[in-house]
């Protein structure tokens, strides 16, 4: 399982294309800014509005289309973290 975080989905979209679903791939998001896990649970790209403690590095307002094909053939499952899990993630590495 390779962990992956998720923005406008361009890392994640490279990574599945080049496992093709040999490893399984998982999205990680924040709660705040889910553009690939809003789009995959609509079954199309939709607008989200970013906002939180990751918005800077990871605020995309939608995913790309490119990655949005490529994360339905390829990425798993796409877990949601919140702000305050990314704090407490922030704090135990820093």
């Amino acid at each position: 399982t390779l962990l992956v975080a998720v923005g406008g989905g361009g890392l994640i979209g490279g990574i599945a294309a080049w496992y093709e679903s040999k490893v399984k791939i998982v999205g990680v998001e924040p709660t705040t800014c889910n553009t690939l896990h809003a789009a995959l649970a609509a079954g199309e790209r939709v607008a989200v509005k970013p906002s939180g403690l990751a918005t800077d590095s990871l605020g995309a307002s939608i995913v790309g289309k490119l990655t949005f094909d490529i994360a339905k053939a390829h990425v798993a499952e796409v877990a949601l973290v919140s702000d305050d899990d990314i704090r407490e993630a922030q704090r135990r590495l820093w």
